[in-house]
């Protein structure tokens, strides 16, 4: 299959009109061809003093990425970041468990903390977000919502927003099944609503069902990091955690969640001398840790969470990455593109979603089936017994994370969109 990545670039303002950029790769399997981007058209102005204009954005994430450590809020925090170095304003609203509004000026954006009211099925609501939500759209020049969040379709909906609007559409909602067939209606109409709908990739953007209806105004941009943000670790650091684990072991990094396919993964090392470091924590932790004691698995540790520069010490140390995630609720993987960034050997899973974009098999890593212990195993000892497999891999994820998954790159094709939809005229709907 043969699919377009749209690689956004400055454009000259000499131009009224471009074509976005285009960046071919290919997939080994598949035999339609698809194409992202080729027929969306971003205006550009003739007055090249406007094209720079400071854009306000009104970020609309579930959580704050200050508490909350995972994949969507740093998805959050990243492109707020990478956006701002090029004049964008940012507020972001989130809920949290304050017992009243909250602002906080972090420098590089506002944000606002709202009380969470009630959460249902996972999803927080909060009384006065939906109350004061007008005010903070009514100083504002672009909307940013983050999905899948059901309450902020619901503050879009009956905000009856009329200002430029796009989502960054990181997952499907997969657990509450029962749910999604009372909210796919609902979620159509806010789709329908927007200019804008970007996937984090191809992947997922032609897996999705609830994405099918609307191609024509979808776009890719996968979700980049900064390697600023990873400073290298100090001789004092790695000496610690060479003393404290054997060089060559597996390093998983997450939040412990239902989806991440844990369970899987230390089935895998049964019988084996495989070392496993996990970072993070979350609701699975304990389920996980009795697993471990009743499997005898005497090469797990788990670490909880750390500091930063323990974490880049563990990744310039670990011999490969593994995400073995079994539903489609992982979209990306952040804990993956740390891996290219640090150029290591990944192992992930076939589960039809952005994994299988930044991990390609073969050649940055191997990619496994879903919930296959003995594939995980074995994908698992060849790394760490082929010094040359691993070697060659891991100089692949590095040239892919150069390619695909810098910060500037995510930051100029976020702050390009900004300014189209800000200065653009009207987009169809559908």
């Amino acid at each position: 299959m043969h699919f377009v990545y749209p690689c956004f670039r400055r454009a000259k303002p000499a131009l009224d009109w471009a074509r976005l950029p285009c960046q071919a790769f290919s997939l080994k399997s598949g035999e339609l061809a698809f194409s992202i981007a080729t027929s969306i058209y971003l205006p550009l102005l003739k007055n090249p003093e406007h094209a720079s204009q400071p854009v306000n954005i009104l970020q609309i994430s579930k959580f704050s990425f200050l508490k909350c450590f995972g994949g969507i809020e740093q998805a959050v925090k990243n492109i707020v970041l990478d956006t701002s170095k090029r004049g964008c304003r940012h507020t972001i609203l989130v809920t949290d468990t304050v017992s009243d509004i909250q602002e906080d000026n972090l420098g590089y954006a506002t944000l606002v903390r709202f009380p969470t009211t009630f959460t249902i099925s996972s999803c927080p609501v909060s009384i006065p977000l939906l109350k004061h939500f007008k005010d903070y759209v009514a100083k504002t020049d672009i909307i940013h919502y983050h999905s899948p969040w059901p309450f902020s379709e619901l503050l879009h909906i009956m905000g009856k927003v009329k200002k430029p609007s796009l989502v960054t559409y990181h997952s499907d909602i997969i657990k509450q099944m029962i749910l999604k067939q009372f909210y796919n209606p609902f979620m159509q109409r806010f789709l329908s609503s927007l200019d804008k709908i970007v996937a984090t990739s191809q992947n997922y953007l032609y897996s999705s069902t609830s994405l099918r209806d609307f191609k024509k105004k979808s776009l890719v941009i996968p979700l980049g990091i900064d390697e600023k943000n990873y400073p290298h670790a100090t001789e004092e650091k790695l000496l610690y955690w060479k003393n404290r684990f054997n060089h060559k072991f597996i390093l998983f990094i997450g939040v412990l969640r239902y989806y991440k396919g844990l369970p899987t993964l230390l089935n895998a090392l049964k019988n084996s001398d495989i070392s496993l470091v996990i970072i993070g924590t979350g609701h699975k932790e304990k389920e996980l840790k009795k697993q471990a004691t009743l499997l005898h698995l005497k090469n797990i540790h788990f670490l909880g969470a750390i500091r930063d520069e323990d974490k880049i010490a563990l990744l310039q140390l670990c011999r490969a990455v593994v995400l073995p995630s079994h539903l489609r609720s992982e979209a990306l993987g952040l804990a993956l593109i740390e891996g290219l960034l640090f150029g290591k050997p990944l192992i992930s899973t076939d589960i039809g979603t952005g994994t299988s974009f930044v991990n390609q098999h073969g050649v940055t890593g191997f990619v496994v089936p879903p919930e296959d212990p003995r594939a995980l195993k074995e994908s698992m000892l060849r790394l760490l017994n082929e010094d040359e497999t691993a070697e060659r891999m891991g100089q692949q994820s590095r040239k892919r994370y150069e390619q695909l998954f810098t910060s500037e790159k995510t930051g100029n094709a976020y702050y390009d969109l900004y300014q189209a939809i800000n200065k653009g005229p009207p987009h169809e709907k559908k």
